[in-house]
């Protein structure tokens, strides 16, 4: 585990325009060189039908190249899910993004290679494999279903100087290839206890389509701390 001095930190945020990386309040820095940061975390998961699970989380940078990686498990009333993702980016912007799903016998998988506004998209789910290429805003944060961590890339590019009602293009992998809107808006600053030491969080309220409402508590360069979902009962707190 991170020692008190070094869990809250100001490093290079590998998504969007922002200078700084994320202060990752994880639980232990996997390795670390000069200008060149890996860092960990685990979050633990929770919600209706006697869902509990767990995530854990990589983010890595080496020049103008980022990635995040999660490894999660799912279980609830009528059985697990196991994923695994790798999202990586080149300046900031979506460059690859690979994620696979095993539910029981079944596992689907997916491989997209984003160019500009566009992405080619590859899946393979029992035994059959499909094609196809949508239009993606090369602007576009990818968030997929039940991937905790990625709201990080979603909030680093939150505007604190400006603050007031913000839109983004998002793209869900999992949700149906789905490109929407999603409106971020800061609701203050408060004193949130990690790892029995209090730390100054921001308060964001995240509408996703169809007024689904995520409330989260992140650290300054936008790492969630807690987040709830409130349009499906979930809810994930960083340990």
């Amino acid at each position: 585990m991170l020692s008190r001095t070094s869990i809250y930190r100001t490093c290079v945020v590998i998504i969007g325009a922002a200078a700084a990386w994320p202060s990752v309040a994880g639980k232990a820095v996997i390795s670390q060189t000069a200008n060149q940061p890996a860092y960990s975390g685990t979050y633990k998961v929770s919600g209706a039908n006697k869902l509990s699970g767990r995530e854990e989380f990589k983010i890595a940078r080496a020049g103008d190249f980022g990635s995040i990686e999660t490894n999660g498990e799912l279980t609830d009333a009528y059985g697990s899910r196991a994923t695994r993702t790798r999202l990586d980016l080149n300046k900031g912007k979506l460059a690859r993004y690979s994620s696979s799903a095993t539910t029981g016998p079944a596992q689907r998988t997916y491989t997209i290679e984003f160019g500009p506004d566009s992405a080619q998209v590859k899946i393979e789910s029992r035994g059959e494999k499909t094609e196809r290429t949508l239009q993606v805003p090369e602007d576009a944060v990818l968030i997929d279903n039940d991937v905790w961590a990625q709201y990080q890339g979603l909030l680093s590019r939150y505007d604190m100087a400006k603050k007031g009602v913000q839109n983004f293009t998002i793209f869900v992998p999992g949700g149906g290839l789905r490109v929407y809107n999603a409106q971020v808006e800061f609701e203050g600053s408060v004193s949130y206890k990690l790892h029995g030491e209090n730390i100054v969080a921001n308060n964001f309220v995240v509408m996703l389509a169809d007024a689904y409402e995520v409330d989260i508590v992140a650290d300054g360069t936008g790492v969630p701390l807690k987040a709830e979902r409130y349009f499906d009962n979930k809810k994930a707190v960083l340990q």
